[in-house]
């Protein structure tokens, strides 16, 4: 089976960047760590994107070339205009991951459909085939590398200096011009102005700033990542139940839409938040408490784990099951470290596999065993055990593992509520954990042992 993943998607004049922005955060991650990743998109493309997807380990075709005719793990459609490409992707046989914005396409083919926004419901995704999978919310925010690596925000002190201006890549001209005759009002003839417009060092340049003015889209998400106080302007149709959305919850200020804004009220409005560092910090909290810069690794987690083989245990499995779990590795992360004697494990799997509380699944990759993961009813809970194989380790399979393993045990038990116990020094596992989509419960102990506690329910928020 290839490892390839396909990307679908436009961008520049007339189209914006966005769709080729959150999907450069699909092709870096699955380039690191899974494999080859082709961008299909047209010719016209800004050559600054065209780039950062080369600088990626893209390789990039046009549309008229015969991209679907080679074998490839998934193929990613991001793009308005792009309908068609749907039925084109099931035609050629290919798993299909479909991005889109409140249902903008109607009617869904695709194996996978993930719409990062808030407030969105599953029943605007319901033209769909069954069985699909939708992946709503900002946990799920395709925010790309570079805005992920930046450090933490410090507490804003008195006036903002530094103002950054992030429009998008075809802003209206108008909307242009309002904010340039904002800026130059002289009540904020001492901030700092930073255009963006055609730079590459985004993200350093948003890091740097006290606040910033940005359009109603996908940089909303980037800004929420950083931490940025923003105050925000809908500059496209799109954008406005975004912009809406984040400043009902407190992530940001919207203007609103650009033609109904002057030059003195943006500017007004600018100053008193450049002003006002107790109100830039309650964005800046707010916004990184919904976007945690996790949305792409929680996405590809998806995507891997529907290329795994999922089957429960049999007793033939004893013996590797047995050399799993007495890996060096696994031993010293587990919290009781002692070897497990054969003649023990031997007797306490023949009881496993009879009892209705455990579920045991052994995951695959093509047709080599890669790990098991082992569910343990306990007061209303499922507690779970993962170990992934030595030869294996070091390619994202652990997320991928848990979240296949879990799609697995909500089909047998419904209403579990999945728990994840992580010694505190087990940095591995508590990303695996965190990419597969768990809650972060906080720091538990007893027993003489602190562990962490990640918890995960069949219909938990999409946050």
């Amino acid at each position: 089976m290839s490892d390839r993943l396909v990307i679908r998607a436009d961008g520049g004049r007339g189209v914006g960047s966005g769709h080729l922005g959150r999907c450069l955060a699909l092709a870096e991650l699955w380039g690191t760590r899974l494999g080859p990743v082709l961008l299909v998109t047209s010719p016209s493309i800004p050559e600054r994107w065209r780039s950062a997807y080369i600088d990626a380990g893209a390789e990039i075709s046009a549309p008229d070339s015969p991209w679907l005719e080679q074998p490839t793990a998934w193929v990613v459609v991001d793009g308005y205009r792009l309908g068609d490409a749907q039925a084109a992707v099931k035609r050629a046989g290919h798993r299909l991951l479909v991005i889109d914005d409140h249902g903008s396409a109607g009617r869904y083919l695709a194996d996978v459909v993930l719409d990062q926004n808030l407030d969105v419901e599953p029943a605007l995704y319901r033209e769909r085939p069954s069985g699909s999978t939708l992946l709503l919310g900002p946990r799920y925010a395709l925010v790309r590398r570079e805005f992920r690596k930046m450090p933490p925000r410090g507490a804003p002190l008195g006036r903002a200096r530094r103002v950054v201006v992030s429009l998008g890549g075809d802003p209206p001209p108008v909307a242009e011009a309002l904010v340039r005759d904002a800026l130059t009002s002289p009540q904020l003839s001492d901030l700092e102005v930073d255009w963006l417009a055609g730079r590459s060092d985004v993200a350093a340049a948003l890091a740097a700033a006290d606040m910033a003015v940005a359009n109603g889209g996908s940089t909303c998400w980037e800004l929420c990542a950083l931490g940025v106080p923003a105050v925000v302007l809908e500059l496209f149709e799109n954008q406005i139940p975004v912009a809406r959305s984040l400043a009902a919850r407190g992530a940001l200020e919207n203007a609103g839409w650009f033609e109904d804004v002057d030059a003195a009220a943006l500017a007004s409005r600018l100053l008193s938040l450049a002003t006002d560092p107790a109100r830039r910090a309650r964005l800046s909290d707010a916004g990184g408490r919904l976007v945690d810069g996790g949305g792409p690794a929680r996405v590809v987690a998806r995507l891997r784990a529907d290329l795994l083989e999922v089957r429960r245990a049999v007793p033939g499995d004893a013996r590797l099951l047995w050399e799993w779990v007495n890996d060096a590795d696994v031993r010293a992360s587990a919290f009781s470290r002692d070897a497990i004697p054969w003649e023990e494990h031997e007797a306490w799997l023949v009881n496993a596999l009879q009892s209705p509380r455990t579920h045991i699944f052994v995951i695959s990759d093509g047709a080599t065993p890669v790990g098991q993961v082992r569910f343990e009813g306990r007061n209303g809970e499922a507690e779970v055990d993962i170990s992934v194989a030595r030869t294996h380790r070091g390619r994202g399979l652990g997320a991928a593992m848990l979240v296949a393993a879990v799609d697995r045990l909500f089909d047998a038990v419904p209403d579990a509520r999945v728990v994840g116990r992580v010694r505190p020094e087990n940095a591995a596992s508590a990303r695996s954990f965190e990419d597969a989509g768990f809650t972060f419960d906080g720091e538990r102990a007893g027993g003489g042992q602190m562990w962490l506690r990640y918890s995960l329910g069949r219909d938990d928020p999409a946050g």
